[in-house]
């Protein structure tokens, strides 16, 4: 996002309203999300290609506020 970075946009909107759920997609790699303050476990980036699997999963896991969902092998999201 050029006007803002991804962080500035989440803070924003959970000062409206704390329960969103956000989740960070991107092509760079995780580190390069961070600019301007660290991302937090519940932040973890999903990082480009994912699968549809992948997707599915973190969409799921952001919803139900899981912090434990991780990419496995390849990607796609342990369910287990």
């Amino acid at each position: 996002m050029p006007q803002m970075p991804g962080t500035e946009v989440a803070d924003a909107l959970r000062a409206r309203r704390p329960a969103i759920r956000v989740l960070f997609m991107s092509g760079y790699a995780a580190s390069a999300l961070a600019t301007g303050r660290a991302l937090t476990v519940d932040e973890a980036p999903l990082e480009k290609p994912f699968s549809a699997k992948c997707l599915l999963a973190r969409v799921q896991g952001a919803l139900a506020g899981a912090r434990d969902v991780s990419p496995g092998p390849g990607g796609d999201i342990s369910q287990g």
